[in-house]
This record gives structure tokens, sequence and C-alpha cells, in this order.
């Protein structure tokens, strides 16, 4: 069966093809450049190092003491580091409301982890609406925390897991009908909707079946009222998430059939 995480990742793309119109636009998206990029590609270069953003120091200050392995860069402002590139994961320090967006355009270059001091449970929602890689929080035991940091390090988003249960089953009881009406589609309709995926257009779609370019136009029609989806991307994404909960497919072909 598919892991906690990996149905977060399937649902993190069904909202990209909700807001977006190609299968690229997806920075906003909990998760998406982590998980994409990052899971299944094992740590990063012992060289790489952990970036603190910390005004205050008592969070950056948590994390040196956890003997993490790796260097850790405390800077108090963001615009503190322009360079990036030896970054492994970015951690942002909350005492009070982070700005949210600020966290999401981190994420967008470097997987970034929120740890609140203390910690809200409303931020959750809000760290994975701004594609944090995770969300955690002073209270856990030092070991829990480096456990967590490690874990991210490797890949594994940073959030704990009833938490992330919660958010799941909150967008599952969202996209419900949507589930039933993927589950339903013919043998065809699966083909079409793979060669969607993998961003053929209609008329190699036609070629690819053996079919006109006008009827695989339809075909794609049809199948996007039948799903209910606004467009391509929101088709596929479906399409991932019900194969996913069904254990139809692996991880791995599942994210590629999200974000061909």
């Amino acid at each position: 069966m598919p892991t906690t995480q990996h149905v977060a990742r399937a649902l993190a793309y069904l909202l990209a093809g909700r807001n977006c119109d190609t299968f690229r636009a997806r920075s906003r998206v909990v998760g998406a450049h982590a998980w994409g990029n990052w899971v299944g590609n094992g740590e990063r270069s012992a060289h790489a190092a952990v970036l603190v953003i910390d005004p205050i120091g008592t969070v950056s200050a948590t994390v040196a003491a956890l003997a993490l392995g790796v260097p850790i860069i405390h800077v108090r402002n963001r615009r503190d580091l322009a360079d990036l590139s030896t970054i492994s994961i970015a951690i942002v320090a909350s005492y009070e409301k982070p700005v949210w967006s600020d966290v999401a355009a981190l994420a967008v270059s470097v997987p970034t982890i929120v740890i609140g001091s203390p910690g809200r449970s409303e931020d959750v929602r809000a760290a994975i609406a701004a594609a944090a890689f995770g969300y955690l929080t002073t209270a856990l035991a030092p070991d829990a925390l480096k456990r967590a940091i490690k874990g991210a390090l490797r890949g594994q988003p940073a959030y704990a897991r009833d938490a992330l249960g919660r958010w799941i089953r909150d967008q599952l009881a969202l996209i419900a009908p949507e589930m039933r009406r993927a589950i339903e589609l013919t043998p065809r309709q699966r083909a079409v909707i793979r060669l969607v995926a993998s961003g053929a257009s209609d008329k190699e779609i036609g070629r690819t079946l053996g079919i006109a370019t006008a009827t695989a136009q339809k075909h794609v029609t049809n199948l996007l009222r039948r799903l209910g989806a606004p467009n391509r991307a929101a088709a596929v994404a479906q399409i991932a998430v019900v194969d996913f909960w069904s254990g139809r497919v692996e991880a791995a072909d599942a994210v590629g059939l999200a974000h061909s």
C-alpha cells in the first residue's frame, strides 16, 4: 500500500492540477519541489550544509546542539546568504506567525523546514500550503528533532505523521467524487491519460493509438468532462492519486505520471 508520504505527494500534484495549466507550474504546491527532486535521490554531498534563518538565535542554537554531522550556517535574514548551492535544507525559525510567502519563495529554491518556538497546530496547514518540506517544533525531544532533520537530509518530509494524516483525510474528503470518477475509466481512457501525462499532443495521441487527430481530441475532451477536470494537468493528477491509493502503480511511476 502507498505510504502516508506517497499519498501526500500524489495529492500535491492533484492540487497542482487544479491551480495551473501546465505540468511544470507547481512551485507553490505542497512539497512539489522537494518531493519531485529529492525523494529517492538519497542524502546529498557530505559537504552540503543546513541553513538556519533565525533572527533571535534560539532555534539555531537548538539545531547546532543536535550534532547533525553537517555544517550549520546561521543567518538572521535570508538576504544575508545569496548562494544556496551548498545548502541541503533550509530551516526557518518561527517565533510568532511566519511570513508564509517568504517560506514559499525559499521552498522553490531549497527544501525548507519551519521550526516553531512554540509551535502552533494551525501552522502545519499553512506550512503544507507554502510548500514547506516540514514543520517541527522545539517542543520535540532532541532525539526526535534530530531524527526528523536527518530524515529530511535523506529526502523524507519532516512532518509529524498525525498532522500529515489529518491533511490527507481532509483532502481526500474534498476529492472523493473525483476519485470515484477516475476509478471508473475504461482501458482506452487510461491509455489516453497516460499519453497526456507524457506531454503528447492530440496528433501524437492519435498516431500512437491509430486514430484520427480529431478523434483523439474528442477523447481528451470527453475524458476531462468525465473527470470534472478543468485542464489536462488536473486530470493527470487525479489518476496519480487514484493509482497511488489503489496500489496500481509504484511510487516512481505515479510521480512520473503526475509531473511528466
